[in-house]
């Protein structure tokens, strides 16, 4: 009866200690999971951010070609430099319609407002400069080439406000990645330190009375 009953204590043993390493093992999973869920979220954010950055730039890109032609045009009065610099301006347009919604995140509305009025005014004021006659083209120029700053200041701005938000979250980024690290690891001590207690000193308790006996 006695050999009976220390066998099943036996076998409760180590149901129990296999119970609580493999509880160990699923909490460390659990942590890992949770954690790369995370890291998964934060990383889509960042891509997200990266997009818009590009899309900036290229708005940027594309002013810069604007005021590329317009000075072109200006110098050597040719048709094809004019031709290019429309196909620009209406780029431009097309990117502010298409991205509305991403320039958003980037400028406030009024900013946004702004740009396109530019824009709109800056193609007038080429069209109005091609066809006007000799004796106003000096009058004219001067107008064109100051819209054409304006165009390239704001989306310049724009620019640097979405890389400097893309440097701040990789800064956010790098900061949460080594916590999280940190707390990971802590909690894994932790869970070794409580599996140890929990699960060597009552082996080593067995030990002892096995060897006593």
């Amino acid at each position: 009866m006695g050999r009976l009953q220390t066998a099943s204590q036996n076998k409760l043993s180590r149901h129990s200690l296999r119970g609580k390493i493999t509880l160990g093992y699923y909490t460390v999973a659990a942590i890992i999971l949770v954690a790369s869920l995370f890291f998964v979220g934060e990383l889509r954010t960042l891509e997200a951010r990266v997009v818009l950055g590009q899309r900036a730039t290229d708005l940027f890109n594309t002013a810069l070609e604007i005021r590329r032609f317009e000075r072109n045009y200006f110098l050597h009065h040719q048709a094809a430099d004019l031709e290019e610099n429309g196909r620009y301006i209406k780029l431009a347009l097309s990117m502010l319609t298409t991205n509305q919604a991403d320039f958003s995140a980037i400028a406030t509305q009024p900013r946004l407002a702004q740009l396109r009025t530019r824009l709109n005014d800056y193609q007038r004021q080429v069209s109005a400069f091609a066809a006007a006659d000799s004796s106003r083209l000096e009058s004219v120029e001067p107008h064109v080439r100051q819209l054409g700053q304006e165009l390239v200041a704001i989306s310049e701005d724009m620019a640097g406000s979405e890389r400097r938000q893309i440097q701040s979250t990789l800064a956010s980024f790098r900061t949460l990645l080594l916590g999280v690290i940190l707390c990971m690891a802590l909690l894994i001590v932790v869970i070794g330190r409580v599996l140890s207690q929990r699960v060597v000193r009552p082996l080593k308790e067995k030990e002892s009375s096995v060897a006593a006996i």
